[in-house]
């Protein structure tokens, strides 16, 4: 099956040491941290709504296979 992007994105807490080795593994790469909006962690404190995001560019991937 060909999906056809040119980049695959996850997102988690900070503190998901368990999703974070997932996405190493797969081989996304740290992008960026970031903070969820109440609205997305409602009843969260700021540091509980602390994420990460990781991604990898159909170029990435390739060369990684090569």
């Amino acid at each position: 099956m060909r999906v056809g992007t040119e980049k695959i994105s996850a997102r988690t807490l900070v503190g998901n040491a368990g999703s974070r080795s997932v996405m190493e593994k797969c081989g996304l790469r740290f992008e960026t941290g970031f903070t969820y909006t109440p609205d997305v962690l409602a009843g969260r404190s700021p540091e509980e709504c602390a994420a990460v995001k990781y991604s990898i560019t159909r170029s990435q991937w390739l060369a990684g296979r090569a």
